[in-house]
């Protein structure tokens, strides 16, 4: 009887525990007047059991953004809901301010581009190496640890330097390479990168025990998964084991190169990723001081510290620049962190894959460049390593990062709040333009707004304002599972807008047998201070087709069409006819006379919709009209 007395005692207080608990945690941080809240102040506003509520006073002096994440573990889309009740009063905001970060970095390692080559150092070619070698590469669908997937590369040296070897698979000569491939490799890796590294980062552990890191050329990496899949590179971390046997492991410090490869700044790129994957998977191995080694790093954190390597090594973006792109347009569908991205179907997903290096681009802006370092030694993996890098947690470091990306570069003249330092994200990468991230724009007084939001992903809610002003009660409410988090950014009630209308018209110069429609966006002038069209650009960016089309300065004047009109400033663009058939995303940045910019996003129909035309004409705002806020 004293036992089940015992025992009764604790379940009442363990669930008087949980109880309180829940109750606790149901309970706001903190309540902010409305009155007092600050214009592109972030606050982070509390969330219990998936579910958010908050008051707002909407009209023309208060707007507002909320920026809607996930951080569940799991990657697939989380259903999110937000809905709007009239309300007669407003309660205070269940919410805290969050204060700009204290630290500041002694270096920012903004990316910088440099020729391949820049460094080379012209020395005699040491021939020591063996002449044949073999290794196992897997080549088809099938699972890895299956050894009939793999096939044996029988490859021949072709180049040597003080403390690097190509070897080339004996399916192709050399004469069917690129001109001066082979050169370019040993090189770049031998005079620039390779001390480049080893001053920053690390060395390579030296498996084989010959001194030198092996490069294989095979045409293998364009035919990888049967058939389905063409690489410029790779390194794999089995590889570098010398308790895995072969055709798991060629144990061997080396790195796979496309044998279709050219000489050239991309060439440079891609060797300073794979080869930052090497120094790290050497990190991490067994040594005399962690016997035991570390546990493999996740793929998302791997791929963002190579993709990082990229800017400190002077690659240029052709390895990134589609990918940010692709990101900052559908913010919401892409997931930062994934621990495996091949059994989760993202290998190479470009959105993701531009998601992971943003987060690392300005965890580096605001940390300094060693945060990559630490990540590469540290003793766990994936979030606990960022923890130990950068002093908070995850979660934290997640809302703070999709503050950055909304706020960053919106304001020339002065620094936003904890923003990039090395990226413009309302500018130029390469041939790509960028807008920030794509806003999901909801009419309050309307339908609820529903996002489908993928694990460790935010959207970006623009609250238009309601037909009727006054006070709102917004809803959110997430699925089970989807570990809502909040942050509410009120904007400035004069932010510009970007009012336009867009639309296929008809080629009207002689030159019709390239294509019979061109674009057309007309900008009516504002009432008071005419906003600056800085970049238009275009794009169809999807599965593995890359394309893009930017105008600025003098290409974007080029496009300047006259008007009839004064009030109104038209361009139009010759794109190719493949927009025609629509699945293309436009995307426009200007600015006032006080530098604040504003973008917008739009969709490219079809050419043969005409109607678009008509309503235009008629002033009226299709779907394709733009008033984005961001």
């Amino acid at each position: 009887m004293f036992v089940r007395r015992t025992m009764l005692f604790f379940a009442v207080a363990g669930l008087c525990a949980a109880g309180l608990a829940w109750f606790a945690a149901s309970l706001p941080a903190g309540r902010i007047s409305l009155d007092s809240i600050a214009v592109e102040q972030p606050y982070a506003i509390d969330v219990a059991y998936d579910r958010a509520r908050l008051d707002l006073d909407l009209d023309e002096h208060h707007r507002y953004l909320l920026v809607v994440g996930s951080l569940s573990d799991d990657h697939r889309p989380h259903t999110v809901k937000l809905s709007a009740d009239v309300i007669s009063a407003t309660a205070k905001l269940p919410a805290r301010k969050i204060a700009p970060l204290t630290n500041t970095p002694t270096t920012t390692a903004a990316p910088r581009v440099e020729t391949a080559g820049a460094h080379r150092v012209d020395q005699k070619p040491i021939r020591t190496g063996q002449a044949i070698r073999r290794f196992h590469l897997h080549v088809t669908d099938g699972p890895l640890d299956d050894p009939h997937h793999y096939v044996q590369v029988v490859s021949r040296l072709v180049g040597e330097g003080h403390k690097v070897r190509v070897y080339l698979d004996q399916q192709q000569q050399t004469r069917e390479l690129s001109p001066g491939l082979i050169d370019d490799v040993v090189h770049l890796l031998d005079d620039d990168l390779l001390p480049a590294f080893r001053q920053q980062m690390g060395g390579f552990r030296d498996v084989d025990g010959d001194g030198k890191f092996t490069v294989l050329l095979s045409p293998w990496l364009g035919k990888l998964q049967g058939g389905k899949t063409s690489l410029g590179g790779f390194v794999r971390e089995s590889d570098f084991r010398n308790d895995i046997e072969s055709p798991f492991s060629n144990r061997c410090d080396m790195m796979y190169l496309n044998s279709n490869l050219s000489a050239g700044s991309h060439l440079k790129t891609l060797l300073a990723h794979e080869f930052m994957h090497a120094v790290s998977f050497s990190a991490r191995l067994p040594s005399a001081v962690r016997p035991n080694g570390l546990p493999d790093e996740e793929d998302w954190l791997n791929e963002a510290i190579a993709h990082l390597a990229e800017n400190l090594n002077g690659g240029g973006w052709s390895n990134l620049d589609y990918r940010i792109s692709r990101y900052l347009s559908q913010p919401q569908q892409f997931p930062l962190v994934i621990d495996d991205y091949y059994h989760a179907g993202l290998w190479r997903n470009h959105g993701c894959r531009g998601a992971t290096y943003l987060f690392l681009r300005w965890c580096v802006d605001e940390f300094g460049v060693d945060t990559l370092k630490q990540l590469i030694h540290a003793p766990a993996r994936g979030r606990e390593n960022l923890k130990y890098a950068t002093g908070i947690e995850f979660d934290e470091l997640f809302r703070r990062w999709t503050i950055a990306l909304f706020l960053s570069n919106r304001d020339t003249g002065s620094k936003n709040f904890d923003g990039y330092r090395s990226l413009d994200l309302r500018g130029q990468v390469a041939d790509w333009g960028l807008a920030g991230p794509r806003p999901v724009r909801w009419e309050i007084d309307g339908a609820p707004c529903t996002l489908q939001l993928a694990g460790t992903s935010a959207a970006f809610v623009s609250l238009e304002m309601p037909k009727s002003k006054g006070k709102r009660r917004i809803h959110i409410t997430g699925e089970f599972g989807t570990k809502l988090q909040v942050t509410l950014i009120k904007l400035p009630a004069d932010s510009p807008v970007i009012e336009m209308a867009a639309r296929w018209s008809d080629v009207t110069s002689a030159d019709t047998t390239a294509r019979d429609r061109e674009f057309t966006i007309e900008f009516p002038a504002p009432a008071t201070g005419e906003l600056v069209v800085e970049s238009i650009s275009f794009e169809h960016n999807r599965g593995k087709t890359q394309e893009t089309h930017c105008f600025t300065g003098e290409s974007l004047a080029g496009c300047r069409a006259s008007t009839a009109e004064e009030n109104a400033t038209r361009y139009t663009f010759p794109l190719p006819t493949t927009a025609q058939a629509g699945g293309w995303l436009g995307k426009v940045v200007a600015r006032d006379q006080r530098g604040r910019r504003a973008c917008a996003f739009f969709d490219i129909p079809k050419a043969d919709v005409r109607q678009n035309a008509t309503r235009l004409a008629a002033g009226q705002r299709p779907a394709m009209q733009s008033t984005n806020k961001n």
